[in-house]
């Protein structure tokens, strides 16, 4: 998101203690933590309740206050003039009567919140019911509710209904015109349809479609970081500098396998710190004079498994995850006459790994081969002496 330029984010919320509730919190934390990836980012959440059932009065008034003391407070939260920002779905059917209700809502905590609700037939006539008014019809290119709102689609089409086409086809030179006009407009509220609504096919987020076949799921066309780019290109970046890094964990050095990281957009001289999980502290460095650098993070300071590694220079950090495969072990090969031991050396580049010099067969087996044989000759001779 800080790649593509977002300000801000709305997440959908379905009620206390639901998984959307848990993950929401764990937005704004690392949103505010010291190695957040885009401490300007702001987020709000968008009642989804609303446009699934018709909840009371007072069910309402429960859920805001709870998210108004949950939230509201936080520096992270969406505000406008000290108001937190809360969208409200809607739905089909709904009209004055769900404006009537959230208006009366809005009134209960003195007009603290900043209402945004979703547009319905002759809306205009009833304004004054919210704060602002904004439209979710992502099977349109780009959209206006001058002077309210407006939005962008980059495609719709229901995933799961295979065997329709898309409401909306993917265009990226159409996308790219659509995202001009909304962000040269003069309208309150601009959004993105969407950032990850996966399921409708609406979402910008990198990503690669895939088959299934035989239960097994095959890779096919993707856009990998196409609508975040054209986001960049676009949309006003809020930082002067954007740090971005790139891993390559399978760094071999005197058969040592090194994550080597490069990085650039930092501060020019700034100390720049990397730490494993974003807890362990491994190693700092300095950017160059075009705030860019590359380092070698020893194998020793963290250890084999899945990790996230945070590069930060006090301002910004940017995140990589990367995995350290086990650096050694141990293999035993037994036959009937030796036993060889290797040590391989696994690494994530894709060389055939390398075993040790295998000693000499095992002295204590060859005296037992020995005696067998010997006592194999011997066994004719002992039977007839005993018959004699």
């Amino acid at each position: 998101m800080r790649l593509a330029h977002v300000s801000y984010a709305i997440s959908s919320w379905w009620g206390r203690g639901r998984y959307e509730d848990r993950v929401f919190e764990m937005l704004l934390n690392l949103t505010e933590s010291p190695i957040s990836p885009h401490p300007r980012m702001k987020w709000c959440i968008i009642y989804e309740p609303e446009g699934y059932g018709d909840p009371s009065e007072e069910k309402i008034e429960a859920d805001i206050s709870y998210i108004l003391q949950k939230y509201g407070w936080r520096p992270s939260y969406l505000k406008v003039n000290g108001r937190p920002v809360i969208f409200v779905y809607s739905g089909y059917g709904d009209g004055v009567e769900y404006a009537e209700k959230w208006h009366n809502v809005e009134t209960h905590f003195n007009n603290s919140v900043f209402l945004v609700l979703k547009v319905f037939p002759g809306y205009r006539e009833y304004s004054e019911y919210a704060d602002s008014w904004f439209q979710y019809a992502p099977a349109l290119r780009i959209e206006f509710q001058k002077p309210y709102s407006g939005f962008v689609s980059p495609g719709f089409w229901k995933l799961w209904k295979e065997d329709h086409p898309p409401v909306l086809k993917r265009d990226p030179t159409d996308f790219k015109r659509a995202l001009k006009e909304l962000v040269n407009s003069n309208v309150q509220i601009k959004t993105i349809q969407t950032w990850n609504e996966w399921h409708e096919g609406t979402q910008i987020e990198p990503g690669q479609k895939v088959v299934s076949i035989g239960g097994r799921y095959y890779p096919l066309e993707s856009y990998g970081s196409l609508y975040v780019d054209m986001m960049a290109d676009v949309i006003p970046s809020p930082y002067q500098y954007e740090p971005r890094i790139e891993l390559k964990p399978d760094l071999l050095i005197n058969e040592s396998t090194f994550v080597q990281v490069l990085g650039w957009g930092f501060r020019p001289g700034s100390e720049v710190k990397f730490l494993v999980d974003g807890r362990t502290l491994v190693a700092s460095t300095r950017a160059g004079e075009t705030g860019s650098f590359i380092w070698d993070l020893s194998p020793e300071s963290f250890p084999s498994g899945f990790h996230v590694l945070v590069v930060t220079d006090g301002n910004l950090s940017s995140v990589a995850p990367f995995y350290k495969p086990p650096t050694k072990v141990i293999q035993v090969e037994r036959t009937v006459t030796e036993t060889r031991y290797k040590t391989i050396t696994f690494s994530n580049s894709h060389e055939k790994p390398t075993a040790s010099q295998t000693p000499k067969a095992n002295s204590g087996g060859i005296i037992i081969i020995a005696v067998m044989l010997v006592t194999c000759l011997m066994l004719p001779i002992l039977w007839k002496v005993k018959k004699r």
